[in-house]
């Protein structure tokens, strides 16, 4: 029964080590794609949730905001935090006095609106909606948002994770911030 447990968990070991090996030998491009496919996914289950809740009547996936939150992923956030979480540990070293407070105050007053701002810039562009008075209206309530949902995680994530895995952490919140993301996006939720 035990080696039954350790088959079923070969295969996710496997991953962790690609992924590390990847990691190690082009950082950016494996933070990049991860990234960008955590991102579509992130959007695409908030398209099955909205048919869900119309009962699938007429439902298909919008290719154009799959791909835009791909390009995000790939093009705007990862490399935006890949380098940001160079800088910080730069800034503020593990063993600097007060560091953990530091580090996400940083986190919280450089990366939190560049990010939302990339984001909304990106996603309108990529969906041919880009107006900036219409997209600059839709920064403040995702940066509240933003502020809201990642603040308890990128406290961990600052602080805990091994910088290597900080995108990738940030991937798995990720998923869930997408879906929230895909939702305030939508010309529904802000007109």
């Amino acid at each position: 029964m035990a080696q039954q447990g350790i088959s079923i968990l070969h295969p996710i070991y496997d991953l962790v080590r690609v992924y590390t090996t990847l990691l190690r030998e082009r950082p950016l491009l494996t933070k990049a794609v991860t990234s960008g496919l955590i991102s579509a996914l992130g959007n695409g289950i908030s398209q099955l949730i909205k048919a869900r809740s119309e009962q699938f009547k007429e439902f298909r996936f919008n290719a154009k905001s799959l791909r835009a939150f791909g390009i995000l992923g790939f093009v705007g956030i990862a490399p935006i935090v890949h380098y940001f979480f160079q800088f910080l540990s730069q800034v503020v070293p593990p063993n600097a006095e007060n560091g953990m407070v530091k580090r996400v105050l940083l986190e919280r007053m450089i990366l939190a609106p560049l990010n939302t701002l990339v984001s909304v810039v990106i996603l309108d562009i990529c969906q041919d909606q880009f107006h900036w008075d219409k997209t600059s209206a839709k920064f403040a309530p995702v940066f509240l948002g933003n502020l809201k949902f990642w603040t308890i995680p990128q406290f961990i994530n600052v602080n805990f994770v091994p910088i290597e895995y900080r995108v990738l952490f940030g991937n798995v919140f990720g998923v869930i911030w997408n879906v929230y993301l895909s939702f305030a996006m939508s010309k529904k939720s802000l007109d």
